[in-house]
């Protein structure tokens, strides 16, 4: 297997374990990688507002994907080289429908550069977002709803039922939307077609490289086009076995340090 020309990582049971923490190996393997000038990319579902966090907290990157690929920015400039957002007819018919539907169901919505968010969002998702919660989420929401990229809808009943969840959403949504989960207790109502692996071809074309020359790592279902994608996708240890099959490798998991295992021999070898 060649070096690869670049290396993106999920964030959260990929990189960081479920405490939060990133291994002493990974730390130093990504060091490897930036002595040896190969760009590092972070894609995660985690929303633009708490992309600075999230970047001191793992180390930090050259380009990060946020919000399940729907915006892609170039770290050291924060140039912006993709960025979607819901329709927004979409949105309240949404918070509406599941609220009628389901009670106790709790929201964050992701406004331009701010998350908007209700109570129990913030021990989901880890962050330092600037805007304290609100007991409504529509109370808070702005008129123009045009900058609105995602709703995130969440329940303490359905933590350990995503699968459930999201298909008691998809139900609510039209064919210009989509629903996605990966390995934080919320589910993502985006821009149909939104994924991973649609940002990170953006990423490739503007760098001038080729999937194949990609190594990807993810644990989640919200990884599966981007390992799929990937010349070579390395599934954790510790993802379903869906998403495993959907890589051409499988690694040691979060907690067993996944990606030190597979990089540091293939790193071994470039002199």
């Amino acid at each position: 297997m060649q070096i690869p020309k670049l290396v993106v990582f999920d964030v959260d049971g990929t990189l960081l374990d479920w405490d939060g923490n990133v291994a002493s190996s990974t730390v130093a393997v990504l060091a490897r990688l930036r002595a040896l000038q190969i760009p590092i990319a972070l894609a995660t579902g985690r929303p633009l507002a708490v992309a600075q966090f999230t970047l001191d907290h793992v180390g930090g990157a050259d380009w990060m994907a946020c919000g399940n690929g729907s915006v892609l920015f170039e770290v050291k400039t924060g140039r912006l080289l993709r960025d979607r957002c819901l329709p927004e007819d979409v949105v309240l018919p949404v918070i509406h429908g599941l609220r009628a539907r389901l009670p106790g169901v709790g929201f964050a919505v992701e406004v331009g550069d701010t998350v908007l968010e209700e109570p129990g969002f913030s021990r989901r998702v880890p962050e330092t977002n600037s805007v304290p919660p609100v007991s409504d989420v529509l109370d808070a929401l702005p008129a123009d709803l045009s900058q609105v990229r995602r709703v995130i809808p969440f329940h303490d009943d359905y933590d350990d039922r995503l699968d459930e969840l999201a298909a008691i959403v998809a139900e609510l949504i039209d064919d210009r939307c989509q629903v996605q989960f990966g390995g934080l207790p919320i589910v993502d109502v985006s821009p149909r077609g939104d994924h991973k692996a649609v940002a990170l071809q953006v990423l490739v074309d503007h760098l001038g490289l080729t999937a194949a020359d990609v190594v990807a790592f993810g644990d989640g279902g919200n990884d599966i086009e981007m390992l799929r994608w990937a010349g070579t996708g390395v599934a954790m240890g510790n993802a379903r076995p869906e998403v495993q099959a959907a890589a051409d490798r499988v690694t040691t998991s979060v907690e067993e340090d996944g990606i030190a295992a597979f990089l540091e021999p293939l790193l071994a070898a470039k002199t």
